[in-house]
């Protein structure tokens, strides 16, 4: 496997078929982050309702084999986490195994892998992690002890209902998952299943799982989310109570590592939209989401009735026609995945895909939209400053055709973001991406697009990430059935310590025969442990804005900066021997650029360079490889620059 290979995420060159009316220049868009670009819209078809299981029809970054599978879908939205890595240096992984062709057999299996003694529990297999008929579409955590914690859905009677179990592993790392428990379901509820778990630090267990099926006749294109918890290391669960509502899957919970704090994130219809005649039943419905999280604060109960808002998506408004740039909106939505972290400081971050949604409120047909796409972008939000960042950068095709293949079913061309963070607070991010078609083609036989796993490093909390790492880096264009190497499904331990702990499945036919896009191929599941080193941290991805601005005069893309915004207040010590800070103050979020030069103009180092949110920062330089004499120290935003002095003396 290639190490350490640059994955260049491009800006692409506005294309012209989305503006609908009068002519607009084409300059106005440029930092809008859903601009038309080489990206195809998607057919608006009817969505297909998922569905709980398929009937058979018919110490080095090398990856390290954990199991097989047959079953080459993990999860309709976000995953939560399938690999942990626990204080006493144990990994434990759990995914959902299709044990022959076209998965007849299926369960939640198990593996372990002692990092010091470098031995597995089940090398190269894993094992079943308790009995049932049929289950799948796991998550895992581990309780303080180490032992693992499983959460999924599972068949134990052979009629067709699926309800949410969660077992305990018996001893850390056996795989002998005891007690499993069903968590009760009230009557009204059905079926719930789908389940997202995570552990607390005093180990209780907090479970979220989806309504399964609708209610026979029930016109809602969403369902019910329901909460459960296990006070008692999971020998009993509350009975599930009502949450929230969601559309799809999407919907995932974390736990503080320092506090009894926790939240719940998930992606839900924007208001007014569902039950529309004009919206209701079509694939625009499904990806017209804010996303929403609902935190338990320490000490305290969940704060159902206050979602917070992370998106805070600006609607279509047919009252700023003629001008139908402001008409439509806001052009990203989020869509299928969203993780969840908090950091050492207690502050929640979350991470989601967002796609094209481009609404047409003058339009009477069903759906009111010009289109929409499969293309993508990561984004970041911190809870302290409510700030949206770009994290990955998926604007393009990945296939010829997207109506016909492309990234796939439930699947968008960057997704399925899984954060990370080390003792340093640098946060990570791996993540399942499509290459461009037009300028790094990689679809299998039939078309649907092999994926590679990424990795991106942020150094400053969020504000800013880099260009992506492309871990796995394979390319099996054209390839058949059995041939493809499209890895997917990444799972990022949430605890970096010296290395990234990544579990993920190489699919042999790119696509899911799931949903018919290939054929059953025998999948392996592999597990890599990257050197964080490897991970570079520059350059930048570029970042732009998530919202558009409707002022008076007309669309405002790029706010703007005054000299009064920012400052430059100098350095201590000055004078100054090896090392000295600078510091600085911002009235608002912008991109700014810091670099210190020599008397004679010369660059001398880069300090600070990308997106930086409200307030002050302070920025350490290191000199000590310069000759004593005068430095000068600049910052630039928007157009205007500020420069102080500094002496080094040694």
């Amino acid at each position: 496997m290639k190490r350490a290979l640059l994955f260049v995420l491009a800006l692409f060159i506005l294309s012209s078929g989305i503006v609908i009316g009068s002519e607009v220049d084409k300059k106005q868009l440029i930092n809008r982050a859903a601009y038309p670009l080489n990206a195809d819209f998607l057919n608006n078809s009817e969505f297909g309702t998922p569905i709980p299981y398929i009937e058979p029809h018919g110490g080095t970054d090398d990856p390290v084999l954990v199991g097989m599978t047959f079953y080459d879908f993990a999860n309709y939205g976000s995953l939560t986490k399938l690999i942990a890595l626990d204080d006493s240096a144990g990994v434990h992984f759990a995914w959902t195994c299709g044990e022959n062709i076209n998965s007849g057999t299926r369960h939640v299996y198990y593996n372990y892998y002692n990092i010091f003694s470098g031995s597995w529990t089940y090398p190269g297999t894993g094992n079943v992690t308790w009995a049932a008929t049929r289950s799948g579409f796991n998550n895992l955590d581990v309780l303080s002890d180490g032992r693992a914690v499983v959460a999924a859905h599972s068949n134990l009677s052979g009629i067709d209902e699926y309800p949410t179990m969660v077992g305990v592993d018996y001893s850390p790392g056996m795989g002998a998952f005891w007690p499993v428990t069903q968590v009760p379901c009230p009557a009204v509820c059905d079926t719930v299943i789908w389940p997202h778990m995570a552990v607390d630090i005093d180990d209780n267990i907090y479970v979220f799982s989806r309504r399964y099926p609708f209610y026979e006749g029930d016109p809602r294109d969403f369902t019910e989310l329901y909460y459960s918890k296990s006070e008692d290391l999971g020998s009993s669960y509350d009975q599930f109570i009502f949450a929230d509502t969601v559309n799809v899957p999407s919907f995932t919970v974390a736990t503080s590592r320092i506090s009894r704090r926790a939240a719940l994130g998930y992606h839900q219809f924007l208001e007014d939209y569902n039950y529309h005649p004009l919206w209701s039943g079509f694939l625009a419905l499904q990806i017209n989401n804010d996303a929403f999280c609902i935190i338990k604060e320490d000490g305290q109960d969940w704060d159902w009735e206050n979602p917070v808002n992370i998106t805070n998506i600006i609607k279509g408004d047919a009252s700023f026609l003629p001008d139908t740039i402001l008409a439509q909106g806001d052009t990203l939505r989020a869509y299928l995945d969203i993780d969840l972290m908090f950091d050492h400081d207690d502050v929640l971050h979350a991470m989601f895909t967002c796609r094209g949604l481009y609404e047409a409120p003058w339009d009477t047909t069903p759906p009111p939209i010009s289109g929409l796409t499969e293309a993508s972008f990561i984004w970041h939000w911190r809870q302290d400053t409510d700030s949206l960042n770009v994290v990955a950068n998926g604007w393009w095709n990945c296939a010829y055709n997207i109506s016909t293949g492309g990234a796939g079913a439930w699947k968008s061309t960057s997704c399925r973001p899984s954060m990370g963070i080390d003792d340093e607070g640098n946060l990570y991010c791996v993540y399942e991406g499509y290459h461009d078609f037009e300028t790094n083609p990689d679809t299998s036989a039939i078309s649907m697009g092999n994926g590679d796993i990424f990795v991106t490093v942020s150094t400053d909390g969020g504000y800013n990430w880099a260009e992506a790492m492309n871990l796995t880096d394979t390319n099996s264009n054209n390839a058949i059935a059995g041939d493809c190497m499209s890895e997917c499904f990444p799972s990022l331990a949430e605890v970096v310590d010296e290395f990234l702990h990544i579990f993920y499945m190489e699919d042999k036919d790119a696509g899911s025969y799931v949903f018919d896009e290939g054929l059953s191929t025998e999948n392996p599941m592999w597990y890599v442990a990257l050197d964080k080193t490897e991970v570079p941290t520059t350059p930048l991805i570029e970042q732009f804005y998530f919202h558009i601005v409707r002022d008076s005069v007309g669309v405002k893309q790029t706010p703007d900066i005054q000299p009064s915004d920012f400052a430059l207040k100098g350095n201590y010590p000055n004078p100054f021997n090896a090392s000295t800070n600078f510091v600085f103050s911002l009235k608002t979020g912008m991109k700014i650029e810091m670099n210190v030069y020599d008397i004679q103009g010369r660059l001398c180092g880069r300090l600070a360079e990308g997106f930086y949110p409200q307030g002050e920062h302070t920025v350490n330089w290191n000199a000590a490889g310069l000759s004593s004499g005068i430095y000068f120290c600049k910052l630039a935003a928007g157009g205007y620059a500020k420069t102080v002095k500094a002496l080094l003396v040694k």
